[in-house]
C-alpha cells in the first residue's frame, strides 16, 4: 500500500497551500515542512512495501506509526476547512472582513494549525535520522516469504471472455455425461477445484448449451456466497424457473412475502413432475444443501443439481447419496496454458502470437502460473498493457514474488490479484479500495462511482481544461482494461453504463482497507472483521437491524469521512442519525434507505461534498442545506420532493444536480415524466460550478437563465410546452458548447417539441457538436433535421415522437456513424422499419411501443455490422423479422418481451436457420395470472 494515502495527502497539502494563501508566518512554514515529510514517508513506505513480505515487528510498527500519522494531517486540514466553510456561511461582508483584516477567530484557527503540525513534526522526529528512518533495505525484505493467507470468501465468474476459455473440451464431456447418463435418479454433481481454476466458468458454458438445456423441462442458476439467505434463494431459484420454461410459471405476486415454508412448497408442487436443473454456485457451507434440498423433489425424472465450490468437504457432502458425482478441475496443460496467455497478453496483435524476443520470458511466467487460469488471465491482462519490451517484461518476471512449492492454494492467485493491484497508479489504487464499501456482485452506474471518487479527493481536472468527470471516467475504462473492474450492460447504455468488481478483487479490496483503515464494512460477516475501535475513515452500513444500531455504527467511529448506507429493506426510520457527529464528512449516500425526512441538522455537515437521497421518499429538502457550502453532488432522483428550496443556489460549489422522476429503461406511463420546480426568484444561473442539470421543470424564468449557463455539461428539462418557450430553449441551447448530454420532455403527450430553430445554429456553430447523448420525449410532426448535424452522438432515444410514416427515423440515422446506441419508444407510427444501409458503429438497438410495427427488415449489404444487442418490447403487431437477421454475424443477445405469439413461433420454427447464430434468445411475456414469463428459446 506504498501509495495510500500518502500521495494524495501530499496532493492535498499542496493545493491546501494555494487555496490558502493567507496563512501566515509559523503555519505556512509548518504546513511546508509537513509536506515534505509526507514525501519522504511515502518513499518509506514504498521501499517497506517492495515487494510486499512479512517484515519484523518493529518495522510493521514503524509502517503503522507513519500511516496513522498521515491521517492526523488529514484531520487537521479537515478541522481547519470546516471552520473556513463556518465563516462563509456568515453574511458575505462578515466573510471578507474576516478574510482581509484577520479577525482574531480566524487568526486562532491559524495557530491551530500551525500548533498541530508542529506537534506531528515532533512525533516524527523522535525517529532516528530521516535516511535511517525512511529506508528499507529491498534485498532484505525481497528475501521474506510471501504470507499468503486466505483472502476470498466467495467466488463469480472468472475474469475471462468467451474467446478466452480454453482448455475445457475434456471436463465438458465429462459433465455431460453425468448430466444425461440416463439415470432417473435425481444425483447431486460436485465440481471441485482451487480458486481460479475455472470452476464457474467451466459449468457455465456447459449450463448455457443447447444440448444440456434440451434434456431438462426448467432450469435455474444462483450464486449461493457466504452471506445467502435460505428464503433469499429459494425467491431466487422460483425466478430462475419462471424465466427458463416453456410453459406456465410459478406466481410470484406475494412471493417478497412468502415464508420458508411457503416457498418450499411452492417450488415442490412446480417441480415434482418435472426433470429439472439447477445450478448451486459458489457454495462456502454445508448448511446449503440440507436446507435447499426438501425443494428440489426426486421425481424420478433426471433431475441433476450442480454446485461449485473450492472446499473437497462440501462437496463430499452434497455428494453422500447414491450415484452422485463429484469432478476434481485439474489446472491447465501445457499447451493451454500457452494459449490462453497468448489470447490475453497479445490481444491486439494478429493471430495473437507472442514476439520470438519474449519467448523465454513469456515462457517463465507461464510456468509460474502453474496452470490456473484466472492467473494465467490476470498476468496475460496486466502485460497487455506494458510494452512489448523485453525490460518491462522482465521487471513484471522479477516482482512475481510466488511459492510455488507450498500448498497454499490461494497463493498463486492472491499473488496475481496482488500483482495487479501494486501496478496501479496511487489515484486509481484508491479508486480501485472504494468498491469494498459495496456489497458484493454490487452493480454501480459508472457516472455515480465519478462524482463519489471526486467527492474523495481521488479524481481531479485533468490537463489542458479536462474536467474531473472525464479523468474520472478514463479511470473506470483504464481499471476494467486491466480486468480489475467488469463492465455491465456498457454496450447498451454507453458510458453512462454499470460496473462491478469481481468478488475475489473486492475481498482483496477488504483486506487492504481494513490493514489501512480505509473503511469498515457492517454486514453479515461484520463479526470476521476487526471491530471499528480502529477509526476507519469510511463506513458501509450493508445490515442493521434498528435505528439504534445504525447510530451506534456512526457513534462509534471517530472520523467518518463517507457513510454510504446499503441496509435497503429495514422498516425503520433514519430520523435520528447522529448528524453532529458527521461534520467532518464528505459522502452521504442513503440512496434506497429508509430515510423518509432529512434533518435540518444536516447543516453541521460543512465539508459535505456528495449528498444522495435517491429513491428515499423525502418530500422536501430543508432550508439548511444552504449552508452547505461544500457540496458538489446533490441526487434527489425518485424521491417525492416536488419543489428545491430557495436556498439551493447557495451551493456555490455545487457541479452535480440530479433530480425528478425518470427511468429510462422501463419507460412506459407518459405521465410518470416529472421534473422538480425551481421556486420563483431563485436564479439556478448564479451555480457557476454547476455541470449537470437534470431533470427541472421548465418556465420562463428558467429557460432564460439557461443562456447564462454555457458551463452545462448535462441539461434536462421537462414541462416544455409552446413555441415561445421552446424557441428560448432553443436560444439558450445555442451557448452551451460543452453539452454532451440533453433530455427534453414535452409537458404533454399531445405537446409537440418545436425545436427547429436549431436547424440553422447548429449548422452555422459550435453548439451541440460534443453532445453524446440525447433523449426527446414528445410529439414529433417532423424528423428534426439538426440530429443529423451532431457529430459526436453516440446514443439517441426518441420517446412518444409518434412520427408519421413518410417520417421513417432509419432513414434520418442511417448515415450517423457515430451512433452506438438507438432506442425508440412509440416513436414511429408506420407498419415498417427498414434497416437497409449504414450505422456502422450501432452496439444496441431497442424497439418498445411500436404499436403499428408489423415487419422489421435486416438489409443484407452490411448494415450494422456491430450489432450486439437487440431488444424489442411492447410490439404486439410485429409479426416477422426479416432473414437479414442471420447477416448479424456480432449479434449475441435478442430479448423479445410482449410481442406477437405469431413472432415467437417463427423464431422457434420456420424462420429457425435465421436466429441459430445467435447465442442468446429470450422471450418475455405475461402468463395469464398476470406474472411475467421469461423464456429461452433455445434454438
Amino acid at each position: 500500500m506504498a501509495g495510500l494515502p500518502i500521495d494524495y495527502m501530499a496532493q492535498k497539502m499542496e493545493d491546501f497551500l494555494v487555496k490558502e494563501a493567507t496563512l501566515y508566518g509559523e503555519a505556512r512554514d509548518q504546513v511546508d515542512a509537513m509536506k515534505q515529510e509526507l514525501m519522504s514517508m511515502r518513499s518509506f513506505l514504498e521501499d517497506a512495501d517492495y515487494p510486499k513480505s512479512t517484515s519484523s515487528k518493529s518495522k510493521e510498527t514503524q509502517v503503522a506509526q507513519v500511516r496513522d500519522l498521515v491521517y492526523d494531517v488529514e484531520d487537521i486540514i479537515d478541522k481547519y476547512m470546516y471552520h473556513i466553510n463556518k465563516w462563509r456561511g456568515d453574511h458575505t461582508f462578515v466573510w471578507y472582513a474576516k478574510r482581509t483584516f484577520g479577525f482574531p477567530k480566524y487568526f486562532w484557527e491559524r495557530r491551530q494549525i500551525a500548533t498541530g503540525l508542529r506537534g506531528l513534526n515532533s512525533m516524527i522526529k523522535t525517529i532516528p535520522e530521516r535516511y535511517q528512518r525512511y529506508t528499507v533495505d529491498r534485498q532484505e525484505s525481497a528475501s521474506g516469504s510471501n504470507p499468503g493467507g486466505t483472502l476470498f470468501n466467495s467466488e463469480a465468474a472468472l475474469f475471462l471472455n468467451e474467446d478466452d476459455l480454453v482448455g475445457i473440451e475434456a471436463p465438458k464431456e465429462a459433465l455431460v455425461g453425468f448430466l444425461t447418463n440416463g439415470d432417473l435418479q435425481r444425483t447431486t454433481i460436485s465440481v471441485v477445484g482451487m480458486g481460479g481454476s475455472g470452476k464457474t466458468t467451466l459449468v457455465a458454458n456447459l449450463f448455457n448449451s443447447p444440448a444440456v438445456k434440451q434434456k431438462f423441462d426448467c432450469c435455474a442458476w444462483i450464486t449461493v456466497s457466504q452471506t445467502f439467505t435460505i428464503e433469499e434463494l429459494l425467491r431466487s431459484l422460483i425466478k430462475e424457473f419462471n424465466k427458463s420454461n416453456t410453459g406456465e410459471g410459478i406466481p410470484t405476486a406475494d412471493l417478497s412475502v412468502m415464508s420458508y415454508r411457503e416457498l418450499i412448497e411452492k417450488l415442490v408442487a412446480y417441480l415434482e413432475k418435472k426433470a429439472y436443473l439447477v445450478v448451486l454456485d459458489d457454495v462456502w457451507s454445508i448448511d446449503v444443501w440440507s436446507q435447499i434440498k426438501v425443494s428440489l423433489p426426486n421425481g424420478q425424472k433426471g433431475s441433476r443439481v450442480m454446485l461449485t465450490t473450492r472446499m473437497d468437504d462440501i462437496a463430499l457432502h452434497f455428494s453422500s447419496e447414491a450415484g452422485s458425482h463429484i469432478y476434481n478441475v485439474k489446472p491447465l496443460d501445457r499447451d493451454k496454458a500457452w494459449e490462453l496467455f497468448c489470447r490475453r497478453a497479445f490481444s491486439s496483435r494478429n493471430f495473437k502470437t507472442c514476439p520470438s524476443e519474449l519467448q523465454e520470458t513469456a515462457n517463465e511466467l507461464v510456468d509460474k502460473c502453474e496452470g490456473l487460469p484466472l492467473a494465467i488471465a490476470s498476468v496475460g491482462g496486466l502485460l497487455a498493457t506494458k510494452k512489448c519490451s523485453l525490460g518491462a517484461w522482465t521487471m513484471v518476471l522479477k516482482n512475481l514474488q510466488w511459492e510455488l512449492s507450498n500448498n497454499q492454494m490461494l497463493q498463486p492467485i492472491k499473488s496475481i490479484l496482488l500483482l495487479s493491484y501494486n501496478d496501479l497508479p496511487y489515484r486509481l489504487k484508491c479508486c480501485f479500495l472504494y468498491f469494498a464499501l459495496f456489497p458484493e456482485d454490487h452493480r454501480i452506474w459508472c457516472d455515480r462511482l465519478i462524482r463519489l471518487w471526486m467527492a474523495e479527493g481521488f479524481v481531479e481536472a485533468g490537463e489542458n481544461g479536462v474536467l474531473p468527470e472525464e479523468v474520472g471516467m478514463r479511470y473506470i475504462r483504464e481499471l476494467i482494461g486491466r480486468n480489475l473492474l467488469q463492465a455491465v450492460r456498457w454496450e447498451m447504455y454507453g458510458d453512462h453504463g454499470k460496473c462491478k468488481m469481481h468478488d475475489l478483487y473486492r475481498e482483496i479490496a477488504l483486506t487492504i482497507s481494513k490493514q489501512e483503515k480505509f473503511c469498515s464494512v457492517h454486514d453479515a460477516r461484520s463479526l470476521l472483521r476487526e471491530d471499528n475501535s480502529s477509526n476507519p475513515r469510511r463506513l458501509s452500513i450493508q445490515q442493521a437491524s434498528s435505528e439504534r444500531e445504525v447510530a451506534d455504527l456512526v457513534e462509534g467511529i471517530s472520523h467518518i469521512r463517507s457513510l454510504i448506507f446499503f441496509a435497503r429493506d429495514n422498516h425503520f426510520s433514519l430520523s435520528k442519525l447522529p448528524w453532529s457527529h458527521l461534520r467532518l464528512t464528505r459522502v452521504v449516500d442513503m440512496e434506497k434507505s429508509p430515510l423518509e425526512k432529512l434533518s435540518e441538522q444536516i447543516a453541521v455537515l460543512l465539508n459535505l461534498k456528495y449528498l444522495n437521497l435517491n429513491n428515499t421518499v423525502v418530500k422536501t429538502l430543508p432550508k439548511s442545506i444552504g449552508k452547505l457550502w461544500s457540496l458538489q453532488t446533490l441526487e434527489i432522483l425518485s424521491t417525492n420532493i416536488e419543489v428545491l428550496p430557495r436556498e439551493v443556489v447557495k451551493l456555490q460549489n455545487l457541479r452535480h444536480l440530479l433530480a425528478g422522476n425518470l427511468k429510462f429503461g422501463s419507460l412506459r406511463e407518459y405521465n410518470k415524466l416529472k421534473g422538480v420546480k425551481v421556486p420563483p426568484g431563485a436564479d439556478i444561473s448564479s451555480l457557476k460550478n454547476l455541470q449537470t442539470l437534470r431533470l427541472v421543470e421548465a418556465s420562463g424564468e428558467i429557460v432564460k437563465q439557461l443562456q447564462k449557463m454555457t458551463q452545462l455539461v448535462q441539461l434536462g428539462i421537462t414541462n416544455l410546452e409552446g413555441r415561445a418557450q421552446m424557441e428560448d430553449l432553443c436560444s439558450s441551447l445555442q451557448t452551451m458548447q460543452l453539452l454532451r448530454f440533453l433530455v427534453l420532455i414535452a409537458s404533454k403527450e399531445e405537446e409537440v417539441l418545436q425545436m427547429d430553430s436549431l436547424n440553422e445554429s447548429i449548422a452555422s456553430s459550435s453548439s451541440l457538436q460534443l453532445l453524446e447523448y440525447l433523449i426527446l420525449c414528445g410529439k414529433l410532426n417532423n424528423f428534426p433535421d439538426w440530429i443529423r448535424s451532431l457529430r459526436s452522438l453516440t446514443t439517441i432515444r426518441l420517446l412518444w415522437s409518434r412520427l408519421p410514416v413518410e417520417e421513417d427515423p432509419v432513414v434520418h440515422l442511417q448515415g450517423m456513424d457515430s451512433l452506438r446506441n438507438v432506442w425508440f419508444n412509440n416513436a414511429y407510427q408506420g407498419t415498417e422499419l427498414r434497416f437497409m444501409a449504414g450505422f456502422s458503429n450501432l452496439r444496441a438497438l431497442a424497439l418498445a411501443n411500436l404499436p403499428n410495427l408489423e415487419k422489421l427488415t435486416i438489409g443484407e449489404g452490411g448494415v450494422m455490422p456491430d450489432l450486439g444487442i437487440i431488444l424489442i418490447r411492447d410490439c404486439p403487431n410485429l409479426k416477422m423479422i426479416s432473414e437479414g437477421i442471420k447477416c448479424l454475424t456480432k449479434l449475441e443477445d435478442l430479448r423479445l418481451e410482449n410481442v406477437s405469439r405469431e413472432l415467437v413461433e417463427r423464431v422457434r420454427g420456420e424462420d429457425r436457420a435465421n436466429f441459430q447464430h445467435i447465442p442468446l434468445v429470450t422471450c418475455k411475456y405475461c402468463s395469464s395470472n398476470g406474472s411475467y414469463i421469461s423464456e429461452r428459446l433455445v434454438l
